[in-house]
């Protein structure tokens, strides 16, 4: 596969997916559809966009396999690339009616992170697009940059978790309190795909996830974005992140910045002590 093909088929796997979920009622979002492989809730509107997205492959002549939220793996092919896809991410902010959620699809060679070639995020709510094209990042046709914020007291950071962390001091609790307490802006919006894909374009400073939570497909392509446009990521659990497998359900933590800098401030906070 070549490198303009594996940007297509981002482009139209995520115009696909956009298409399907924009009229559909938000009262049968949320009928409920099946537990998925990893045990999370699928409901009729993951499928939908899970539905939108294989077609669109298949469309497209997709020969490998596909790794998916709501499906694992599909078999599409006796080829060796690699398709990651989170058809719906902030399922449940879509089933409420809250206009932020995302679809996020990764493309690759081969079976690792150093293998993917072409990413890209779509806000389904705004039809906003990130994505990757020869080697730089681009927001609905645009080039785009992190930001060169670097002090935390100046930022615009998403974090994820939960309250019963804050009150849990023997594990992530403190760390987080001490992050917490030095960002100027903290947010959280859920949807972790995008809310990454936001530090590739610089309309976030930095994403962190405290706790081994999210799971490669979850986040690879919006991983994939911030390195290719030049911010810096930092995997905390696991260790490296060009080795990860796309193809398993493996649960990272990591933090996502807009530089250098800011990246190496969060984690020197949030590090285990």
């Amino acid at each position: 596969m070549d490198q303009s093909e594996a940007e297509r088929i981002v482009l139209d796997v995520l115009e696909s997916i956009r298409r399907a979920v924009a009229g559909f009622p938000v009262a049968e979002r949320a009928v409920w559809v099946a537990t998925n492989p990893f045990n999370d809730d699928t409901f009729r509107v993951d499928l939908l966009a899970e539905r939108a997205a294989v077609k669109a492959l298949e469309n497209l002549g997709f020969d490998g396999l596909l790794v998916s939220e709501e499906s694992g793996r599909i078999r599409m092919g006796e080829g060796g690339s690699v398709v990651v896809l989170d058809p719906l991410d902030g399922s449940r902010n879509a089933i409420k009616g809250i206009p932020f959620y995302s679809s996020s699809i990764a493309v690759a060679e081969g079976p690792e992170f150093r293998n993917i070639v072409a990413a890209g995020v779509m806000d389904l709510v705004r039809g906003v697009m990130i994505y990757s094209r020869g080697g730089q990042v681009y927001i609905n046709g645009k080039a785009a940059s992190p930001s060169r914020t670097t002090a935390l007291e100046r930022a615009y950071v998403s974090i994820l978790l939960k309250l019963k962390e804050l009150l849990n001091p023997d594990e992530y609790g403190a760390r987080a309190l001490r992050v917490l307490k030095r960002v100027g802006y903290p947010r959280l919006f859920g949807s972790a795909a995008l809310e990454t894909a936001y530090v590739a374009v610089g309309l976030l400073d930095a994403f962190v996830d405290l706790v081994p939570r999210l799971r490669v497909f979850d986040v690879a392509p919006s991983l994939y974005l911030v390195k290719t446009a030049g911010g810096c990521v930092r995997v905390v659990s696991p260790p490296t992140l060009d080795d990860l497998p796309l193809t398993g359900e493996k649960r990272i933590a990591f933090i996502a910045a807009g530089n250098e800098g800011l990246c190496e401030e969060i984690y020197r906070l949030m590090r285990p002590f």
